[in-house]
């Protein structure tokens, strides 16, 4: 099993950012004007934040190297 790499504020982040994109999708496709795929590629995005937050794993950070989860990890 791979190690965390989302962790304090960058979760926060996540869970908040997510949170409103999920909101805006849904509105954009219940009652928007535009074309249904903006409020579908919205709430793509809102997944891939929640999800991200959810199980602290974040194929990016991975990328790049980075790192904001607080716990030790094994290389530590």
């Amino acid at each position: 099993m791979t190690e965390p790499n989302v962790g304090g504020l960058d979760r926060i982040a996540r869970v908040g950012v997510g949170a409103i994109l999920a909101v805006v999708g849904f509105s954009l496709l219940l009652a928007g004007p535009l074309p249904l795929y903006y409020g579908a590629a919205v709430l793509l995005a809102a997944v891939v934040l929640l999800t991200t937050a959810a199980t602290q794993r974040c194929l990016l950070n991975e990328a790049l190297g980075r790192n904001t989860c607080e716990r030790p990890t094994a290389a530590e």
